[in-house]
């Protein structure tokens, strides 16, 4: 646990020096390994320090997914449908790039995901896998769709 907070702690400081005003926090080519929810997945940078780049948890920008661990099993289901649609997409992607790399609000890591050439957000989003996100908002309630 030491371990990945220091991790965190210095993405959080090397992160913003390592983009460069032209890259501006993107990053292409990364490593699909796993997703548990839809919108939090965990790929590795290529090009940085393994201390700093491996296995990153990455949550998909600009979208709110039901959850594995829902209310209801409408909201399961879903969330399950929506994690392998998500396990699908990256695993068969030729490429796989994360645009606007910035930390959230509980210091993660939000970029927009982009999957041979698509936003991965906008998938979930057209599929309904997904609602936009919106600051301050509630999370939307699964169980009555």
């Amino acid at each position: 646990m030491k371990r990945m907070a220091l991790a965190f702690l210095l993405l959080w400081v090397l992160i913003p020096p390592l983009a460069t005003a032209e890259t501006a926090a993107h990053f292409h080519n990364v490593t699909y390994h796993r997703c548990y929810h839809a919108h939090s997945c965990f790929v590795s940078i290529p090009g940085l320090p393994s201390i700093f780049g491996d296995v990153l948890l990455i949550r998909l920008a600009g979208i709110d997914t039901p959850e594995i661990l829902g209310k209801c099993e409408q909201e399961k289901q879903l969330a399950k449908k929506a994690r392998d649609y998500v396990n699908t997409v990256l695993f068969n992607a030729r490429e796989i790039d994360l645009y606007d790399l910035e930390r959230g609000e509980h210091f993660n890591l939000v970029a927009r995901v982009v999957a041979n050439g698509k936003n991965l957000s906008e998938q979930l989003i057209k599929r309904k896998f997904a609602v936009p996100h919106k600051e301050g908002n509630q999370k939307p309630d699964w169980c009555k769709k």
